[in-house]
């Protein structure tokens, strides 16, 4: 896969104001592209879990737990690790949803919690696990807003994650 495979819909400029069916168009591929692109790189072995929004179950027959599992089951050097992809818009902001933390506090008690965060806009990636989101939270004081659907998020100014560039990956199979 080349960083030219990643998509990149324009969602609407108010994206946070959007309702459900309009944001949903935008969400997950793009990040998870450029997920499985740094795994690649960094010999991250994965598997998908997360439910394709395709899906042809009735998620509200669902528990959350299993509607909202995380996106990958990863492994690297002999650690196990559930892996949540999350994008970014392009206000600088990385929304974290109440029920993201609620949902990856549950499956930590299985496997520790990352999050993939990427960044569209600016082609960069970071990695941090569950338990220091929350104490990033904690520490800015941050509060929660709302999407106009009713989620509530923590709006985590990107300037509190450590930022990479994606890989090269044209230049990586040159060399392959």
């Amino acid at each position: 896969m080349t960083s030219s495979a990643i998509t990149t819909n324009h969602a609407p400029a108010t994206f946070n104001e959007a309702g459900w069916q309009e944001r949903k168009r935008f969400l997950g591929n793009t990040a998870e592209e450029a997920f499985e692109i740094v795994a690649a790189a960094k010999g991250i072995a994965f598997e998908r879990l997360g439910m394709d929004r395709q899906s042809p179950l009735t998620y509200r027959n669902l528990h959350p737990y299993i509607t909202k599992r995380p996106d990958y089951l990863c492994q690297r050097a002999g650690k196990s690790y559930f892996m949540e992809v999350k994008g970014t818009g392009t206000d600088g902001v990385v929304k974290i949803k109440l029920d993201s933390l609620e949902v990856g506090r549950f499956w930590s008690t299985l496997h520790p919690v990352n999050f993939f965060l990427f960044d569209s806009t600016r082609k960069q990636w970071a990695i941090i696990d569950i338990d220091e989101v929350l104490a990033i939270i904690h520490r800015n004081r941050l509060t929660t807003t709302c999407f106009n659907d009713g989620n509530q998020f923590y709006p985590v100014p990107r300037d509190c994650f450590s930022w990479q560039q994606m890989p090269d990956t044209a230049a990586n199979q040159q060399a392959a």
